[in-house]
């Protein structure tokens, strides 16, 4: 399924909206993996309703509308000193060398009954910053943060952005013949934690025929 990106916007409020009533909050707490700044900044950390955090490798000042914490989602180590309603990240995890190592944090700091929204490229230009690793599926984000059990999947679409080719000063965006890349189309994917509920891998888009024709 393609999404528009306004369409996108209004997922992710319904989202919120139904962790506030499984949760019977008015204010959700939020952490932002990766979100120094960008999107997450500008669409969610100004609501009246979401207390925002950010988790960032590199170190920023917290300021009245947003609490900073420095460190690593990979990192086994890691702790903040409370879970959270909501975990969103977004165009992070192709920066990951590593993002398997994440999936515990993303149980350990997610509440029951919470929401985790991620979206990550699955087709973009190269931009290391400080790496550029990994592309997504659906499949791959599911398989990545489902497989310990504990969450499960609430939906997952494809959402196309437009021309971003030549954003990058070092010209690492672009192609063998010099020109910037231009396509760019983001996977997202939402799950819902649950504790003790299972993965499944049968539940996995799959298909095993000779000729992909079913």
């Amino acid at each position: 399924m393609l999404l528009k990106r306004t369409n996108m916007l209004g997922r992710i409020a319904f989202q919120l909206n139904e962790v506030k009533q499984t949760l019977g909050v008015q204010k959700l707490s939020l952490l932002d993996i990766g979100g120094g700044k960008g999107f997450g900044l500008q669409e969610l950390g100004k609501r009246p309703d979401i207390d925002y955090h950010v988790l960032d490798l590199a170190t920023r000042h917290t300021t009245p509308e947003v609490t900073f914490h420095q460190g690593d989602i990979t990192d086994p180590g890691l702790s903040l000193g409370q879970k959270f309603d909501v975990i969103f990240t977004k165009d992070t995890y192709e920066h990951i060398l590593n993002p398997w190592d994440s999936t515990m944090n993303i149980l350990a700091l997610l509440k029951n009954g919470g929401r985790f929204i991620f979206l990550a490229p699955f087709s973009w230009r190269y931009h290391s910053s400080p790496y550029d690793t990994f592309r997504y599926t659906h499949t791959g984000a599911r398989y990545l943060f489902e497989r310990l059990g504990g969450m499960q999947c609430i939906e997952t679409a494809y959402i196309p952005f437009g021309d971003v080719g030549g954003f990058w000063k070092n010209r690492k965006d672009h192609t063998m013949d010099g020109h910037p890349f231009p396509k760019c189309l983001e996977t997202y994917y939402v799950a819902k934690r649950i504790d003790g509920f299972e993965f499944d891998k049968a539940t996995l888009d799959i298909d095993l025929s000779d000729y992909h024709t079913e």
